[in-house]
């Protein structure tokens, strides 16, 4: 799908991951697994994800992306000159290696997201498994 404008605004979709799962989920997931057996297959670890959160700062030109995610890949950035995203380390705060070094790190946090914090707005519509994630 090519952008789309709106007025004077373009807007367009970019994946951060395309998974397709078909019908698994109805004929195998639902009802069945639980939280163990989405970390144990790789493919629903890695593959299955829901944006939560986009936060545009200016400064940067990157929108920043809260993620829920089975492997705890849960913040991204999207740099808008670069057209890339950007890993920002989230899945290796968790390991115990780095658990000490990420509590003495200093972290920036965006001037736009200091100056005035706004809340994420959750989508009113969802998406089936079957159609893919879409994110």
């Amino acid at each position: 799908m090519g952008p789309s404008t709106l007025g004077a605004m373009t807007i367009r979709s970019i994946k951060l991951k395309d998974e397709r799962y078909g019908e698994q989920w109805f004929e195998e997931i639902e009802d069945r697994w639980e939280y163990a057996d989405f970390k144990a297959d790789p493919r629903w670890r890695h593959g299955w994800i829901s944006m939560d959160c986009a936060l545009y700062d200016e400064e940067s030109d990157r929108v920043y992306l809260g993620i829920t995610s089975f492997d705890s890949d849960i913040f991204k950035a999207y740099d808008r000159a670069s057209e890339t995203f950007v890993d920002l380390g989230a899945k290796a705060v968790g390991s115990s290696t780095l658990r000490a070094a990420a509590s003495s790190a200093t972290t920036r946090v965006p001037a736009s997201s200091r100056a005035s914090p706004r809340p994420c707005r959750t989508p009113t519509s969802s998406r089936s498994p079957s159609t893919g994630n879409g994110s």
